[in-house]
Order: structure tokens, then C-alpha cells, then sequence
């Protein structure tokens, strides 16, 4: 019951992690659409040419902002498929360890039903010795 819990996450963090990776992706689409388009504004600002140089400035600062988002969400996105993979790893082990628990508890069903036998043999045994005493 808890590996099916475990395996019913971690194919939600599949998907999520799915969902996550197609917004990186638009993100990072939408963002290398942007950088071009600010640059040919800055190109053809040649009203004032102190705000076209403060516009300059601004424009690299997003620039330079974006592409360190880009790269971060870009790692973001990796370690969320390597937990994905992960909490699939550790589903795995759960139902193996599930499986472990339901063979010992096989192995100790049966040792206790060998412990009841024995115990009936010793009981007989008893008899029979009490029985040679008598005589």
C-alpha cells in the first residue's frame, strides 16, 4: 500500500516535473524573442543620447538578468527530473522492500508453525518417557 502511494508520487512528479519543463521551455523561448527586440529599440534611440546610453545600460542589465534566469530555472528543471527519478528509485525500493517484509513474515509463519510441531513432539515424547518410568 505505501509503494503504490510512493509510485502514485512519484508519477505526479513526473508529470509535474513535465509541466515545469514545457514552461522552461516557454520561458526561455519568450526570452530569446525579447533580448533581440530590446537590443533594436536601443539601436534606434538616437533621441538624447544620455537616456540612450542609460536605456543602453538598463537593456544589458535585463539582458545579462535573463540569461542567469534562463540558466537557473535550466538547472531547476534538471533537479526536479533527477528527484523525479530519484522518488522513482525509491519506489522501487519500497516495493521491494514490501515484498521482503511479506516473505518474512511467511518464513516466521512457518517457523512458528515448526515451533507448534515441535512442541507437540516434546509433549509426546514426554508421555512415552513418563510411561517407561512407570514400568
Amino acid at each position: 500500500m505505501v509503494a503504490d502511494e510512493v509510485r502514485k508520487l512519484a508519477e505526479r512528479t513526473t508529470q509535474s516535473t513535465q509541466e515545469i519543463s514545457a514552461i522552461v521551455t516557454t520561458m526561455v523561448n519568450t526570452a530569446i524573442e525579447v533580448v533581440p527586440q530590446m537590443e533594436a529599440v536601443v539601436s534606434q534611440g538616437d533621441a538624447g543620447e544620455q537616456s540612450a546610453q542609460a536605456i543602453r545600460h538598463s537593456i544589458r542589465e535585463i539582458g545579462t538578468g535573463c540569461q542567469t534566469a534562463v540558466a537557473t530555472v535550466g538547472e531547476i528543471a534538471n533537479a526536479i527530473r533527477e528527484q523525479g527519478a530519484a522518488t522513482n528509485n525509491i519506489a522501487i525500493q519500497v516495493e521491494k522492500i514490501a515484498q521482503m517484509s511479506e516473505e518474512s513474515s511467511a518464513a516466521a509463519a512457518e517457523s512458528s508453525a515448526a515451533a507448534l510441531h515441535l512442541d507437540t513432539l516434546a509433549q509426546n515424547m514426554l508421555q512415552i518417557v513418563r510411561v517407561y518410568r512407570l514400568a
